[in-house]
Order: structure tokens, then sequence, then C-alpha cells
């Protein structure tokens, strides 16, 4: 008997933590269950249901939770919601800038940011890229690398929220900005 309830305990434990425990992004190198992929499945369906079927607008309704949840300070669920708008529509372009400034928020590894901020890059259209150098800017001054980010604003300075995060650098150190 102690054995069972050891094991009903554990079991229990297990399905817990693996609800708590913090989600890649785009769920690499995580190994979902057979309910996790049954559960996505579901998801899917459910969100191509309440869009007629558009898959575009299904995932953009999914990563329009993210950036609210990025809105209220809860970066797990901003993740959550990313990642979810990626299995409805993976074509979605923010994708990675949002998880990118989730990841942050969270306080995951540098490398992990930092390869986001790659990805977006790569995936955003060029006219859009100046809100993910800017935003990363602003990541990298948070992280206290203020060299980095006068280079990621340079080629921005005439946008104003470029030219304002470089009075602000200016600011916290004499000349960094400039």
């Amino acid at each position: 008997m102690r054995f069972i309830l050891t094991f009903a305990f554990l079991a229990f434990a297990t399905i817990s933590f693996a609800q708590d425990a913090v989600v890649p992004p785009f769920y690499r190198g995580m190994e979902k269950t057979v309910a996790q992929v049954a559960a996505d499945r579901v998801l899917v369906e459910r969100a191509l249901l309440e869009h007629d079927g558009d898959a575009e607008a299904a995932g953009q309704s999914w990563a329009n939770m993210g950036w609210a949840a990025i809105g209220a300070g809860d970066a797990e669920t901003a993740v959550r919601r990313f990642n979810q708008a990626s299995l409805i529509d993976a074509t979605n372009h923010g994708l990675a800038y949002g998880l990118m400034i989730a990841t942050h928020i969270r306080g995951d590894d540098f490398a992990v940011v930092d390869g986001l901020y790659a990805e977006a890059l790569a995936a955003m259209p060029e006219a859009d890229q100046h809100f993910a150098h800017i935003d990363y800017a602003q990541i990298l001054m948070q992280r206290g690398d203020l060299a980095h980010a006068v280079e990621v604003l340079n080629p921005y300075k005439d946008k104003p929220a470029a030219a304002e995060l470089l009075r602000h650098l200016n600011q916290i150190q004499q000349g960094a900005g400039q």
C-alpha cells in the first residue's frame, strides 16, 4: 500500500511539475507526451473552427494573446501563447520577435534571446526590422551591454524611439549614446 501511495504522489508531482515547467520557445528540445500532442491537435482544430479555417487569423489571435500577456508582465504565459500561435500558423513572421521579448522578460539565458533576435530579423520584412532592432537595443541596455546597444541603434538614430534610447544611454553613461 505504501508503494502505491508513493507512486501516486510521484505521478501527481511529475504531472504538476510538467505543467509548471518553463516552456522553451517554439517547444524546442521539449519531448511532448501523447496527451500533449493530442491537446495541441485539439487547440489547432478549435482555433481554426473559431476563425472559419483561416490559419493566419487564428494564429494572429493567439499571437495577440501573447502580446497581451507581455503587457500584463506574464512572460511565461506569453511564451506559451506564442508557441501555440506557431502550432496554428508557423508562417507568422512576428512570433520569434514576440518570443525574443518574452524570454528576455522571463530571464532566459542571453543566448536564447539573442538567437530569437536573429530569427526575428530573418523572418521579418526589412521595413519592420527597425522595431526588432530598437527592442533588442533595450534588452541589451537592461542587460548592461551599452556599447552593443549603441551599435544596434546607430543606424536608426533618426527614428524617435531610437533617438530617445540614445539620449537615455548618454544619461546612463556620459558619451555612450553619441
